[in-house]
């Protein structure tokens, strides 16, 4: 099936406070850079319309650390403390008006890959589904996770959402109309703790 030409964004969350890291995860170093300056880099390797990071939490730190980035939009979230969706929420009203899908980035999966986003963008195009959502299958487990697809339709919706659930539930309650795309590999690690750390940094 030939993809539909859209405009999509990618969205990129990094404004959370990282309070079971114990310090700003979003400026820890991953192969001599902060690991949100890798998940930009995968952003803008991707084929998408934009990239927009939404920062709260120690926002004018983060901005210092990363320096100017040629393409990248960044927006504030005062609202951080109240979770993912709130930051989803800022991120989605930020997004260019022509805007027709937005590829949603966490800011703290640095293995993050610009080939993985262009084959869940690409997929969605493709379909004619509400969404699109990775799927990683690793020894046996699977794992729901980034790169997420959201068409517009579904954006009013995820404006709905309180809380530190994103858009989980709206994409459950709307799972026959999610393609499912299927990675055989780990999903990205997400830093939550200093274990998570230690395990990527080695």
């Amino acid at each position: 099936m030939e993809s539909k030409p859209i405009f999509v964004s990618a969205l990129i969350l990094a404004a959370g406070r990282g309070a079971r890291m114990g310090r700003t995860k979003q400026l820890l170093a991953f192969e001599g850079r902060p690991v949100l300056s890798h998940v930009i880099a995968a952003a803008l390797g991707a084929r998408v319309d934009e990239v927009v990071v939404v920062l709260g939490y120690e926002a004018a730190s983060i901005r210092d650390a990363l320096g100017p980035i040629v393409g990248v939009r960044f927006v504030e979230n005062p609202d951080f403390d109240n979770g993912q969706s709130s930051s989803l929420s800022v991120g989605l009203d930020a997004l260019d008006a022509r805007s027709q899908a937005v590829v949603v980035l966490l800011g703290d999966q640095p293995t993050i890959a610009s080939r993985d986003i262009d084959r869940v963008v690409g997929e969605y195009c493709a379909s004619e589904a509400v969404a699109a959502r990775a799927v990683y299958e690793h020894l046996g487990k699977t794992v729901n996770g980034h790169p997420t697809v959201i068409g517009r339709a579904l954006w009013d919706e995820i404006r709905g959402v309180g809380g530190d659930v994103g858009a989980r539930d709206i994409l459950s309650r709307h799972g026959a109309s999610v393609l499912r795309v299927h990675f055989e590999k780990p999903a990205p690690a997400d830093l939550d703790t200093p274990m998570d750390y230690s395990s990527l940094v080695g």
